[in-house]
């Protein structure tokens, strides 16, 4: 709701004038509307260190649909423009509605400023100080939207080329709380085009102030073994216990410290990795995949951890032809491999679909294609095996694209190029399932709407198969 309060604007406006040269203009309600550009700070050390996104897992970037609210206030602490909400299109901010906008109030004496996320319960706050004092943050920070929804930001904002008819207020914003953030790795590789993987951790519980955050699952897990809560800044302390285990020994480990105050737009890191540096070493077709997100070399002893199992064995290294990061939602920043599930099953493709996805066979759409088939699904249409793939479990809770029905190209990959080198991993894993010698079907389909494609083991052929016959299908995710 668009809300000004005015002492009666021509009456105040007059007021005004008489402290004006007759050079000044003063446009007040009228004036024009301005363009509008945010930039944001990121969090820093308690300790002074550079942020680092290998230390807290998260930078601070605004996303499509993400809102922030806008206020306009004289120096005699009237409210010109109150609360107005503005959206991010993932390029530039606009209004969400464009009958409620900010505008340029063309003389001296007027601060805009400006806070994230946006809520209408700080209509007619006073200042910045009045938006902090409004603000708590949630208990429940799990959810990603849940955690930046309690990262407040605000700030002042400055208006450039004031005499033209594009006025633009570039407004900085820098957070208000701070976060405890809890890092817990143990071996750790890093490839030669740099990314950096862990061998798997089992977090028993992390107390802060006495909540366990972890087993409430409270926390926000920004990557592999990156747990991050936010906390009202203040000299209150907060008590931090952890306990993990990890290796092959599955030994328990437990570390207590003291974080004695914390400061706005700080993080406060605690650092719990082995001391060895990282080992040089590329992923490898047969490497184990964890729930989490962490890797196990697969020419190591293989272990398995109760609440952190492996749940798939990587089945190709980079990514593969024609697939794309962006094509994920926001869901991955870069593409490192891909994983194969540890079970099958005998499914149908399904009903006639040929206008959900397309007749590739060399790509790696499969995701794209699920997506295409989803919509499918809510629609009314019946597709067996893309559902099991979907909602296979366990479900992982790392950075991934989660599970879903791989295209052609991606069962060849694992059916045709390395069944036994995934064999081998497999067979380690107490309760999987081998490659079989027999049909796999793909989310791909065939110019006939009567078939499906698919791979068999020891075959270089393509195999069209009837959509309402049961074939084997695994679920497949990337990271």
């Amino acid at each position: 709701m668009k809300k000004r309060t005015y002492i009666t604007l021509f009456l105040w406006a007059a007021a005004l004038l008489s402290g004006c040269t007759g050079d000044e203009e003063i446009v007040g309600g009228q004036s024009s509307l301005l363009t509008v550009a945010v930039t944001a700070a990121d969090f820093s050390s308690d300790e002074g260190m550079a942020t680092r996104t290998t230390d807290i897992g998260y930078s601070t970037t605004f996303a499509a649909g993400d809102r922030i609210g806008i206020f306009a206030i004289a120096d005699d602490g009237i409210i010109l423009d109150n609360n107005i909400p503005y959206t991010y299109s993932g390029t530039q901010w606009n209004p969400v509605d464009t009958d409620n906008t900010i505008h340029h109030y063309n003389y001296a004496g007027v601060t805009y400023y400006a806070y994230y996320p946006y809520s209408a319960s700080m209509d007619d706050a006073s200042g910045e100080q009045a938006i902090i004092d409004k603000f708590t943050p949630k208990q429940d920070q799990s959810d990603k939207a849940d955690y930046t929804a309690s990262d407040l930001m605000t700030g002042t904002g400055e208006v450039a080329d004031a005499d033209t008819d594009s006025p633009k207020l570039t407004l900085t914003l820098k957070h208000k709380m701070s976060v405890i953030v809890v890092d817990i790795k143990s071996n750790s590789y890093v490839t030669t085009g740099g990314y950096e993987y862990f061998e798997p951790i089992a977090c028993n519980s992390i107390d802060i102030g006495g909540t366990d955050i972890l087993q409430n699952n409270l926390a926000f897990v920004s990557s592999v073994g990156v747990y991050r809560y936010i906390v009202p800044p203040g000299s209150t302390p907060y008590s931090v216990s952890v306990s993990y285990n990890a290796g092959e020994i599955n030994k328990e480990y437990s570390y207590s410290t003291t974080v004695k105050q914390t400061s706005a737009g700080k993080y406060h890191l605690i650092k719990l990795h082995r001391e060895e540096a990282a080992t040089q070493r590329d992923l490898k077709v047969g490497d184990f995949y964890y729930q989490d997100g962490s890797i196990l070399p697969g020419d190591s002893t293989f272990y398995n951890l109760a609440s952190n199992p492996c749940i798939g064995i990587v089945f190709k290294v980079g990514a593969g032809s024609q697939d794309r990061v962006s094509d994920y939602e926001g869901k991955i920043s870069a593409i490192h491999g891909y994983a194969l599930a540890l079970n099958q099953s005998s499914q149908k493709w399904g009903d006639a679909s040929q206008k959900w996805t397309n007749t590739s066979w060399f790509e790696y759409q499969g995701y794209q294609y699920t997506k295409a088939l989803r919509l499918g699904i809510v629609g009314g249409y019946s597709f067996p095996a893309c559902s099991y793939c979907i909602n296979y479990t366990p479900v992982p809770t790392g950075v991934s694209s989660g599970w879903y029905f791989p295209s052609l190209q991606q069962v060849a990959d694992f059916v045709v190029s390395n069944p036994s080198i995934l064999d081998v991993s497999l067979g380690k894993v107490a309760g999987s399932t081998l490659i079989s010698n027999t049909n796999y079907i793909s989310s791909s389909t065939d110019s006939n709407i009567s078939n499906c494609l698919g791979r068999k083991r020891g075959n270089t052929g393509v195999y069209a198969y009837n959509r309402n016959s049961a074939y084997l299908v695994r679920a497949t995710l990337t990271f």
